[in-house]
């Protein structure tokens, strides 16, 4: 997942969704506090009690979603987290579906979770016109850790 994520700053950072914001820590150190820690850190919570029956997998999955989204809306509130360019709190609710969801897929089918997540990233960088050049293979790590 955190795979993704750097991704998501790899091909977004022209043209960011969603972005971090705060008067304590750098952009790059916030970067890399999710990146590094947060999202590994949720999805290994959510993994280490994944229940076994599918009626209490649906009811945990909405559990840890509507918690995530949760936590993101304070983010909004307390202008931690900004949306830009027809991004909102529903995107990133599916969002967190994919990634519970595909992260313990993963477990099972590694190779069909990367081709559905690939999928899942050609169609969003379709709704949200991505803008893909090939300046962006010029200094990939900067594009990622920082705004252009």
């Amino acid at each position: 997942m955190s795979f993704f994520n750097i991704l998501y700053y790899f091909l977004c950072n022209d043209k960011l969704l969603w972005d971090f914001k705060s008067s304590h820590l750098s952009l790059k150190g916030l970067r890399i506090l999710h990146l590094i820690f947060i999202t590994p850190l949720m999805i290994l919570s959510f993994l280490a009690t994944y229940p076994s029956t599918l009626a209490k997998q649906v009811k945990y999955i909405t559990k840890w979603v509507c918690t995530a989204s949760f936590v993101e809306w304070i983010g909004l509130r307390c202008k931690g987290i900004t949306f830009r360019h027809g991004w909102h709190l529903g995107w990133s609710a599916l969002i967190y579906v994919m990634m519970l969801i595909f992260s313990r897929w993963f477990q099972k089918k590694p190779f069909s979770v990367l081709l559905l997540s690939v999928f899942a990233t050609v169609v969003l960088s379709i709704i949200f016109q991505v803008p893909i050049s090939k300046r962006m293979l010029k200094h990939p790590l900067k594009r990622v850790l920082t705004r252009p």
